[in-house]
């Protein structure tokens, strides 16, 4: 068996600063959240009027719902995906990571904010749409370290319909369904644009 090389692990870190801070930031209101309540993170929620955002100390809060978290396990899974999906793009372009996750989450937001409201958080809008960025870059872009396990994106896309029933608890559907289609979008746009400008 191959012996663990720390050192291999620290230098991959710090390859991949943006992806910790994500993560960080992710697990600052769950800890609020748990030791204080949930009135204390209600300031990361959007508000309840979209022309709120515009004030300039409320624009933080089109992105701040992407970082709560009610429940460990939901925690966890979104930083383990996270730091999976988000890893592979920040070793290539921490600026392309940067914009996307931007994109993304703007996306994934508005849609769940406006089909349910503004009390809702999670990472997930964001993982799926990274993982449909990462996805048709694959296999449109042939972009071959961008590979994510087949059958982990066939589980996070069953997961989707499943999500409209009772069984899986309440989710946000609609952040995760914004968040894909971003992401897809986002992809095909790059790859556009990459073409393009290979071709002057």
């Amino acid at each position: 068996m191959k012996q663990l090389n720390y050192q291999e692990v620290l230098d991959t870190d710090k390859q991949v600063p943006l992806v910790w801070l994500v993560i960080i930031m992710s697990c600052i209101p769950f800890a609020i959240y748990q030791s204080e309540g949930l009135a204390e993170i209600s300031a990361w929620f959007m508000p309840t009027q979209l022309t709120q955002l515009l004030e300039p100390l409320n624009t933080w809060k089109l992105w701040s719902p992407t970082f709560v978290h009610y429940t460990f396990p939901h925690l966890l899974t979104n930083i383990t995906l996270w730091w999976l999906f988000a890893g592979k793009i920040e070793r290539e372009s921490r600026i392309e990571l940067f914009v996307i996750f931007t994109l993304i989450a703007t996306c994934a937001n508005l849609s769940q904010w406006y089909m349910t409201g503004p009390k809702f958080g999670g990472l997930s809008g964001v993982v799926y749409g990274l993982m449909g960025y990462l996805t048709v870059h694959y296999y449109v872009g042939n972009k071959k370290k961008y590979h994510i396990d087949p059958a982990l994106v066939i589980l996070m896309l069953a997961l989707i319909p499943l999500s409209f029933s009772d069984m899986l608890g309440k989710l946000s559907i609609y952040a995760h369904i914004g968040g894909l289609i971003s992401g897809c979008l986002l992809a095909f746009a790059h790859l556009s644009f990459y073409s393009r400008y290979k071709t002057h």
